[in-house]
């Protein structure tokens, strides 16, 4: 499969993080045991964050911004990043999560949570 643009991959995105199918929204292995031991999350652990992104992106879809990846060590692997700044009271400038698209499939796209910390601005 060739290089799919920026809107195309946006929506396969935002359908992976809303379709509500177990498997199609997941934590990156490393991005999970980061998550579960920080302590600036203020008591967010993975699941908590991954349902008030769902929540949030299913009555917010253009909060799903996409990002030319400029990181030498991504680069090749992806074009684009994928973020989200979730509004969540724990933090006065929301929740910051950053998602990658790792299958394509227009049918069942899954992305991976890779990183979430507060939204410093």
């Amino acid at each position: 499969m060739g290089p799919m643009d920026e809107a195309t991959q946006l929506e396969l995105v935002r359908r992976a993080i809303t379709c509500g199918v177990t498997g199609c929204c997941l934590w990156d292995r490393r991005a999970d045991q980061r998550a579960r031991s920080d302590r600036g999350l203020a008591g967010l652990d993975p699941e908590e964050i991954t349902g008030r992104l769902q929540v949030y992106v299913r009555a917010h879809p253009e909060a799903v911004r996409a990002r030319q990846e400029t990181r030498e060590e991504y680069r090749g692997a992806y074009d684009f990043w994928f973020r989200v700044i979730v509004p969540v009271h724990e933090f006065r400038h929301g929740l910051f999560v950053e998602l990658i698209l790792v299958d394509p499939d227009p049918e069942l796209p899954v992305v991976w949570i890779v990183n979430a910390h507060e939204q410093r601005r």
